[in-house]
């Protein structure tokens, strides 16, 4: 007997999803236990176990409109990098308004300003009629693979 080594892979990704998603939620009762990270951890392992949930990923329209072309062209529209920027600083705001300790406040602060200047001058801005290209372009990166 054969041992498919994909399907094991999978499968230990799914099991660990649940295990990080289960963590997440017993952070939301316990406020000592972290959400976020569990969660992101959930949705990363989420997406190399099942190839369904990665496909209707790929299939939504933040997705197309915002991950998409930025993985494509290495560029982003104005409109994306606003909205982008806009989303982290309303979670980062947040933890910078209820943290007591002024040394988190400060590196909370520094990488939010690094954030901002990588956004800004290091991912370069694509006006938003080039973007229309990417159907064409994800039809030719499929039939490579």
């Amino acid at each position: 007997m054969r041992i498919d080594w994909k399907r094991v892979r999978q499968s230990a990704f799914n099991i660990l999803a649940t295990v990080f998603f289960a963590a997440g939620i017993i952070g939301i009762v316990f406020p000592f236990i972290p959400t976020a990270p569990f969660l992101a951890l959930s949705f990363l392992c989420l997406c190399k176990g099942s190839n369904e949930f990665k496909n209707k990923l790929k299939s939504s329209n933040l997705y197309k409109n915002h991950i998409s072309p930025f993985l494509f062209f290495k560029t982003m529209t104005s409109s994306c990098k606003i909205i982008v920027i806009a989303s982290f600083l309303g979670v980062v705001s947040m933890l910078f308004v209820f943290s007591k300790s002024y040394i988190f406040k400060l590196v909370i602060s520094i990488i939010t300003l690094l954030y901002i200047y990588y956004f800004c001058f290091i991912i370069k801005t694509t006006p938003k009629n080039k973007i229309r290209i990417l159907p064409q372009a994800q039809k030719k990166l499929n039939k490579e693979r």
